[in-house]
Parts: C-alpha cells; structure tokens; sequence
C-alpha cells in the first residue's frame, strides 16, 4: 500500500514528499522555490539514509 495511513508512520520519501509541497507552496523565497524545495527535499532524503532515484521523469 502506497499511502499513509493513521497509527503508521510514514517513510522517508512521503516525509520528503510533504515538506517538498510545502516550500513550493508555502513559497519562503522570492524566487526559485522548485529549485530550492527539490535540493532540501533531496538533503532530507540523503539525511534519512534513503537513495534519490534520479532515473524516474
């Protein structure tokens, strides 16, 4: 099962996934928040010990 339900906790990638939404939404720069939003998402995931599948569009 692909989606998070309640008294599980969520993996690293939907964690990533929820705070990449934010900054791109929430929008904390001026400019550039996909760019910014896609190198934290990405830090996270490293951070979680988890691998960014780089192949996937």
């Amino acid at each position: 099962m692909n989606t998070p339900m309640l008294g599980n906790e969520p993996d690293a990638y939907w964690r990533a996934a929820a705070l990449l939404e934010q900054i791109v939404l929430v929008r904390p720069l001026p400019a550039r928040n996909e760019y910014f939003g896609c190198g934290v998402a990405g830090a996270y995931l490293r951070a979680s010990g988890k691998a960014v599948d780089e192949a996937f569009e």
